[in-house]
């Protein structure tokens, strides 16, 4: 008996494509999308939750969970956030390749057909 994928699984899933089409079009930054995806992820059912194009997103936005996104960057001393922008750019250079690849993955699995 196969499971049923609910309808919001399917909204999620295309979301999730939806952000990582933007970052492969460079209407999106990896960082925003890490934290996009990994916020998203977290609605999807067993086992889609520990897919691995997933995953890697998961384990991108913790690693920069302590770098301000959006309007907690105003709270910011402008020397500190500098610095823990460089280190962002820094890990997210390295890893770079690999989240584009996942975006492809995801962008193609679960993109919505026009």
């Amino acid at each position: 008996m196969g499971e049923a994928v609910s309808p919001k699984g399917e909204d999620l899933r295309r979301e999730i494509a939806r952000v990582a089409t933007r970052v492969l079009a460079d209407e999106m930054g990896l960082h925003e999308a890490c934290r996009e995806i990994a916020r998203l992820r977290t609605g999807l059912a067993d086992p889609e939750i520990d897919d691995p194009d997933l995953l890697i997103f998961v384990a991108v936005d913790s690693e920069l969970d302590d770098v301000p996104l959006g309007g907690a960057r105003e709270r910011w001393a402008p020397e500190a956030l500098a610095e823990k922008d460089a280190q962002a750019a820094d890990y997210l250079a390295r890893v770079r390749d690999r989240l584009l690849r996942a975006c492809q993955s995801l962008s193609v699995r679960w993109g919505a057909s026009t």
